[in-house]
């Protein structure tokens, strides 16, 4: 199908449903609802013009599924986006908490060769400021093991890998301050109980993480 007939609503949505897919989160009308800040009624409409042009396919109970064609289309923008986040840090000497922004006004407009041209230019990178992994033209990825810091074993040592952050900018001013970073060493220390802080090393600082707040680092063992 030409990319033409799509419009930027469309594309944003098969994003969407990218983004749940890779990260193993249900795809569903309500969990689509809740990541695009949309109503169910909306997502219901757009499934159905996505279906009609054999992007997605409607499953039981409510869930979405991605064609091959859905899947490489909304890829196609999160690579774009992510592509750009790391071109707005190393060029433009954005900080990582103002990218996300910047990115989704531009990421529309990048074409297949703007896009690659960029990557080359990057030195094609794999993952975004944020530890996202940059898709491949196609749509796939290469991914970590992870699992959230608050899942972790006390003693152990950890590489954060990911940060999940949509577009919080505070948040992320916050772990910068705190040198959590993708690529930095955490030692999970001590976990409190009942849902209470972490004591961690971070590279060789001791912190203090809330709960809700480690549950947004996403870490491979080291």
């Amino acid at each position: 199908m030409p990319e033409t007939t799509l419009t930027a609503a469309m594309i944003e949505y098969l994003a969407g449903l990218w983004k749940l897919e890779n990260r193993e989160q249900a795809m569903t009308t309500s969990a689509l609802a809740s990541y695009l800040q949309v109503s169910d009624t909306a997502v219901s409409r757009m499934t159905k013009r996505l279906a009609a042009v054999s992007l997605v396919t409607h499953l039981p109970h409510r869930q979405i599924g991605l064609t091959a064609e859905g899947r490489q289309q909304g890829g196609r923008l999160v690579r774009h986006h992510r592509l750009l986040e790391v071109f707005l840090i190393q060029v433009f000497g954005f900080t990582w908490d103002q990218v996300d922004v910047e990115a989704h006004r531009l990421e529309h407009g990048i074409s297949e060769v703007v896009g690659d041209r960029m990557e080359e230019i990057l030195g094609f990178p794999t993952h975004c400021p944020h530890g996202d992994p940059i898709p491949a033209k196609d749509g796939s990825i290469r991914g970590y093991q992870t699992r959230t810091l608050v899942a972790g074993e006390v003693g152990a040592a950890y590489t954060l890998r990911r940060v999940t952050h949509n577009g919080d900018a505070p948040l992320l001013r916050y772990l910068a301050e705190l040198g959590l970073r993708p690529g930095v060493r955490i030692t999970l220390q001590q976990r409190a109980p009942f849902r209470g802080p972490l004591h961690v090393v971070v590279g060789d600082q001791p912190q203090i993480i809330g709960h809700e707040v480690a549950s947004l680092l996403w870490v491979e063992q080291a």
